[in-house]
């Protein structure tokens, strides 16, 4: 019945656990097994009485030689060794499944020493390839273990896990919380990018700074103005990065930057 419910769950698409199916498989097959062992034993003991009826058969003597037979057999004398063993009782075989055990031991030892000669035949003609195959082989199955007992770990503490929903929602946290660090941190990237200040010493982009800028009196005006010697453009208004810095610049001459034009321009 239960060989009959694993194939009709195969054929309707139900699938049981695995380890269920393979104890139960292992189970038909045994059940199996115990019933080829039982009719084997069964046709033993019918040859063993068919034979004994041959022999009852081929007796040709007289009643009286008979009676003296059974007398002897009762009075305690040797019986024929060559008759087959006959049960006593329901409960005793006459020594068939001592026969058939030892039977089987016999021509189970004889499968074995025949396998052992081409195992080493086959191990002493290897080559390096086959080697190399084996070796790997035996890798992969080690690594494939080594795996599937990481998973088996990580199932157990998984399921040690008492809250999971509570954990989910950290997790989650955690991930907003990177994003929006992650988002910060790109934005200020994009803003030390657009002013050209990405990792720069504050010396030396002080040095700069007053290097490329520089504070120019306007005579007429009676104001200053900043001029930017880089880019060759000129402002009222104090620069950013001079006002972050703290930089104050000293006043230059006008005819250093080429007074007219510069004067037009503004």
């Amino acid at each position: 019945a239960s060989a009959n419910n694993y194939w009709w769950s195969r054929c309707i698409g139900v699938y049981a656990p695995s380890h269920l199916l393979r104890e139960e498989r292992q189970a038909v097959d045994k059940r199996i097994k115990e019933a080829i062992e039982k009719r084997r034993l069964e046709k033993l003991l019918e040859e063993a009485n068919s034979d004994e009826d041959e022999v009852d058969e081929d007796d040709t003597g007289d009643s009286s030689s008979e009676d003296s037979v059974r007398d002897e057999g009762r009075n305690g004398t040797e019986e024929d060794p060559h008759a087959p063993p006959v049960p006593k009782n329901e409960f005793d075989d006459g020594g068939l499944f001592a026969l058939a055990v030892q039977k089987k031991a016999k021509k189970q030892t004889v499968r074995r020493r025949g396998a052992v000669v081409p195992v080493k035949r086959k191990l002493e003609t290897r080559t390096w390839k086959e080697e190399l195959t084996l070796k790997f082989k035996s890798l992969r199955e080690d690594k494939k273990k080594k795996l599937e007992e990481a998973r088996e770990r990580a199932a157990l503490s998984i399921q040690t896990v008492v809250r999971w929903d509570l954990a989910c929602r950290r997790f989650q946290e955690q991930r907003l919380y990177k994003k929006e660090i992650a988002r910060v941190y790109n934005a200020a990237s994009r803003i030390q990018a657009l002013c050209r200040v990405k990792y720069v010493v504050p010396d030396v982009l002080r040095a700069t700074l007053i290097e490329v800028y520089h504070l120019v009196f306007h005579f007429e005006l009676g104001l200053s103005f900043y001029y930017n010697t880089r880019t060759g453009t000129s402002s009222w208004d104090k620069p950013l990065l001079l006002e972050e810095m703290g930089i104050e610049l000293e006043i230059s001459e006008l005819p250093r930057y080429g007074d007219e034009e510069l004067l037009e321009n503004l």
